[in-house]
């Protein structure tokens, strides 16, 4: 160790593709050393240097401070550098065990975590895997596939604390549905005291009014959360043209694959991560062209593999207690009357679809009509008047639509927008004779209105609710459904409604009335209900009507039947009688509940039905098939899951050294400890006899500056004196004795152990630091040739230039270092011992009584 911090000394320095040389200021810190700073005690972790200053990355050690990570820059703020190990003190038994405890809480081993101990978190050693394969290099890029419940966000905040515990992670990103910034918000705040920033258009319009003109406010905060919509407008793209992430996190990343705004916006975004993590209970929905596209975000080259994650309850060591109802609803004759109407409607639509061109649009009409009529009798009657109403206006607008849709492609049902629930749109041309159109629908509406008088489904769930007083959680598909239902049920139950369309702080409300008790029926939709985790209140969740989504059925019951549900969960499925969701849903529904029950989780990539095959096997009657189920084919690399369920052992063992160091912290003084033991204790009898044992902390790092390891070595050693160590003068003077004697030696088989540890991890940080130089080079590449907003220079305004102007100075700033990165990277492939060595702990173990070390 240093000692007292000597001024900092400049160094010159050939920047790569910087034309000439610049100063760069070396502070008197190295990696390892002990500094007090800010009222509190640190160790350098890492040391990045810069022009004028240096950035240092500090890890606390005090009770203080001991869970929290600082970042400050030199010389602006001065650290004062502490000798370790040159103070000797004599301490009582008790004293020196907790130096000991505080000791081993604070070592780094190679490749293992370092923030899941410190976390307010079950350890669970399957949430450690994804975590250990960035941490070790395997990959940057990961699929969290997960079954609906496990704990894909617990995971990938884990993964986001330890790259930022590294000094990895100075940039984040976390994309995910809007309804979910303010889960993530509090995950990050609650379990890692990660602080983050939801960027929205008015905390975007906050922070401009504030920063100077050539700050771009995505480049202030560490961690940023935005929705998928807010990134993918192209004002926003703009901003984010200059910027490269340490760290992307996509949630619900199906939501991309699919949606080509969506997508744009994302694999923009990939291109300039260096990390990059993807969530989704659902990779796979059957659509083999959308689970490609997912694979393939953030890919940088043909061997940037894609580690994938896909465990079910089973892999979890859960138990799959869970009890599903499927309950059929016998319609009145005006609900048949309705469905019958509808069916001959929506086949004629299908198969016009097939022999006019232009009309592909039609299948959409078909197909949102007849969810509609599976919903409510009220929710369709609305939506034939707005199907009439657009016959009363004819513009080109809906037939370039439906042409549009016709040349794209096949027909697809998912919605990109964040209101998925609201009601959609209807102005697709139908059948060419509007006149027989027109008439069909007059009658559909009648019997629609007719059969609202008395919608047995809700007669069905007014029943199930009288029956039981427990919290319930029912889903619909439409927002105007979900009105529907909560005046159908005023005076039964306390009811709070969650849907899209819904601000943050009304979702807030509704949530927290839930959760307290306030409420005891929540009404949600899919769009407002994603990532939701409630299973600390509630367990019985109905569905007014099946989804035509299969996996969408599990993601509903997965808002409670998740880790920390204590009880079974019920789960119950109303369905129409005699009608299509009772002919093609509920057997479909049935069979997979089989395949749960036998494989333990809804697995892809199981041949899941699309959303569109569904829709043809119930409006146009064709054959739904469904492939047998097969042993799901992606599991987790079996040598990372034993190092997982290893790493969940240690980092139990940690947390408890933890907590007794934290206590303890402040009676521990510092220097190099020393304390004496009796002769029939249980360290003499492991010792096999009189002895020393030194305790030598060993700090390697590689020629960049970052810390690798960090170890504690005993060493055991003859015991230079045969005096009885009955007084604390009699113990200093053995030690040092011993140190006078015998330091040479031990500091030797400390070293020496220290050697062999770097020739074991050598070959893995190397293959680890390959993964990183390659997607570094790519990140650089993409940064000279892509750009993300094009400009039209303007005849009268000058802003747009501007604009371009301070995006193309930060796009070659973030270039400037992203090379710089890659120099440090490619110094980085030899590690080595940071020296010198010192003892921190001395044990003296002796035959006689040792009064010194009561306590």
């Amino acid at each position: 160790m240093r000692g007292a911090a000597e001024p900092g000394r400049y160094v010159r320095s050939c920047n790569v593709n910087m034309s000439a040389t610049r100063q760069f200021l070396l502070p008197p810190f190295a990696e390892g050393d002990l500094v007090t700073v800010r009222g509190a005690r640190w160790v350098v972790d890492d040391v990045a240097s810069f022009e004028d200053c240096a950035l240092l990355q500090l890890s606390g050690t005090d009770a203080v401070n001991r869970r929290s990570v600082c970042r400050l820059l030199y010389p602006f703020d001065k650290p004062r550098t502490q000798a370790a190990g040159r103070t000797l003190r004599v301490v009582k038994r008790r004293r020196w065990m907790n130096a000991l405890r505080s000791a081993l809480a604070d070592r780094r081993p190679f490749g293992a975590l370092r923030a899941a101990a410190a976390a307010d978190l079950e350890i669970l050693a399957f949430q450690l895997e994804p975590a250990l394969a960035f941490v070790r290099g395997l990959t940057t890029r990961a699929l969290i596939a997960d079954e609906v419940g496990l704990g894909k966000t617990i995971q990938a905040a884990l993964i986001v604390a330890e790259l930022a515990n590294r000094g990895w992670a100075e940039r984040v990103l976390i994309l995910t549905p809007a309804g979910l910034r303010d889960q993530w918000t509090g995950e990050l705040e609650h379990r890692f005291g990660i602080h983050a920033a939801v960027m929205d258009a008015d905390s975007i319009k906050t922070r401009l009014s504030t920063l100077p003109p050539d700050v771009n406010p995505w480049a202030v905060e560490p961690v940023s959360i935005a929705s998928l919509d807010f990134v993918k407008r192209a004002e926003v793209l703009q901003a984010l043209d200059s910027l490269i992430w340490d760290v992307l996190v996509i949630d619900e990343a199906h939501l991309v694959a699919a949606a080509p705004q969506r997508g744009a916006a994302v694999r923009a975004l990939a291109r300039r991560a260096r990390y990059l993590v993807l969530l989704t209970a659902t990779p796979h929905d059957g659509n083999d062209q959308s689970f490609s596209s997912l694979c393939e975000i953030g890919r940088s080259s043909p061997e940037d593999g894609l580690l994938m994650f896909r465990r079910g309850r089973l892999d979890a060591g859960i138990s799959l207690a869970r009890k599903t109802h499927l309950l059929a609803v016998t319609l009145s004759h005006d609900e048949m009357l309705m469905h019958r109407l509808l069916g001959e409607y929506a086949d004629r639509l299908w198969r016009s679809a097939d022999s006019v061109l232009g009309r592909t649009g039609g299948r959409l009409v078909a197909a949102v009509l007849s969810k509609r009529a599976l919903s409510s009798a009220s929710s369709l009657a609305r939506s034939i008047q707005r199907r009439l109403a657009t016959f009363e206006s004819e513009t080109e607008a809906p037939f370039q639509a439906s042409l549009l849709a016709g040349l794209a492609g096949p027909l697809d049902l998912e919605d990109d927008a964040e209101d998925a629930d609201a009601e959609p749109e209807l102005g697709w041309p139908g059948l060419e004779d509007r006149s027989s159109e027109r008439r069909f629908l007059e009658k559909i509406l009648e019997a629609a209105k007719r059969a609202s008088c008395e919608e047995r489904k809700l007669e069905a769930l007014k029943r199930l609710l009288r029956r039981t007083s427990e919290p319930t959680l029912v889903f619909t598909e439409y927002r105007d459904t979900l009105t529907t239902v909560a005046a159908a049920l005023e005076g039964i139950r306390r009811v709070a409604l969650l849907h899209g369309g819904m601000e943050r702080s009304q979702r807030r409300s509704a949530l927290d009335a839930f959760r307290t008790g306030a409420a005891d029926l929540l009404l949600a939709t899919d769009a407002g209900c994603e990532g939701l985790n409630l299973q600390t209140n509630c367990r019985l969740v109905i569905n007014l009507e099946l989804p035509w989504n299969p996996v969408r059925l599990e993601q509903r019951v997965g808002r409670v039947d998740r880790i920390g549900q204590r009880r079974t969960v019920h789960a119950v499925h109303l369905y129409a009688h005699g009608t299509a969701e009772n002919r093609v849903l509920a057997r479909l529904f049935r069979r997979l509940e089989r395949i749960r029950l036998r494989l333990g989780s809804l697995n892809e990539p199981l041949p899941m039905p699309s959303e569109t095959a569904v829709a043809e096997a119930m409006i146009a009657g064709t054959a739904l098939p469904l492939a047998e189920a097969s042993a799901p084919d992606f599991r987790p690399r079996s040598d990372l899951l034993a190092a997982a369920q290893e790493e969940a052992t240690r980092n139990l063992s940690l947390r408890a050294l933890q907590t007794v160091a934290t206590r303890a912290a402040r009676a521990v003084p510092d220097g190099l400890l020393a304390t004496a033991i009796r002769q029939n204790s249980r360290l003499h009898r492991a010792a096999g006899g009189p002895c020393a044992v030194c305790f030598v902390r060993a700090r390697i790092a590689d020629a960049g500056g970052r810390l690798i390891e960090e170890i504690l070595i005993p060493v055991r050693s003859g015991f230079p004196s045969t005096s009885n160590l009955r007084r604390t003068r009699d113990v200093r003077e053995a030690v040092q004795q011993l140190l006078r004697h015998r330091r040479t030696a031990i500091l030797s088989a400390a070293e020496d152990y220290a050697r062999h540890r770097i020739t074991a991890i050598t070959a893995e940080h190397g293959r680890g630091l390959l993964s990183v130089q390659e997607k570094e080079s790519a990140i650089a590449k993409s940064l000279s040739r892509d750009r993300l907003f094009l400009v039209q220079p303007g005849l009268f305004d000058a802003r747009t230039m501007k604009d371009r102007d301070r995006t193309d100075r930060s796009r070659r700033h973030a270039q400037t270092n992203s090379n710089a990165r890659t120099a440090r990277l490619n110094a980085s492939t030899s590690i080595r011992l940071v020296e010198p060595l010192e003892p921190v702990l001395v044990l003296l173990i002796q035959n006689g009584r040792a009064s010194c070390c009561r306590g």
